[in-house]
């Protein structure tokens, strides 16, 4: 199912209402201006929503940049190796290089829905 701003990006070019366009049949008359307007809010809402989780992604993306950056910069210094402190920040900069890595993977693979179900799931039963 394409995004709410293709359906009425294709609604507008045929000329045809996006109910047409689910329904999968052709009706007569014109799409409500009503109905429009509310089909337009939500897409904006929708896409709002998208610009968000974007940007969170980015900037977690960044972040784990850096601390890879630490890392490794820490390991050519041959910092990481010793013990303490030092060896500690490496580690954790390590740690959440690869946290952010495993974030990115779920959230690009598609399986972050699939978890927020579960979740709900889980939520309603309890």
């Amino acid at each position: 199912m394409p995004d709410l701003d293709i359906l009425i990006q294709i609604a507008d070019y045929y000329e045809v209402e996006i109910r047409e366009i689910l329904d999968g049949e052709r009706k007569g008359g014109n799409m409500n201006k009503e109905l429009e307007d509310t089909v337009l809010k939500v897409a904006d809402y929708s896409n709002h929503e998208k610009q968000k989780v974007t940007r969170r992604m980015c900037l977690l993306f960044v972040c784990g940049v850096i601390a890879f950056t630490v890392y490794l910069v820490m390991e050519y210094l041959g910092v990481a190796d010793n013990t303490g402190i030092q060896e500690d920040v490496a580690s954790c900069a390590l740690g959440f290089a690869y946290g952010v890595m495993l974030t990115g993977i779920i959230y690009t693979s598609g399986y972050l829905a699939k978890i927020k179900a579960f979740k709900r799931r889980l939520l309603k039963r309890g």
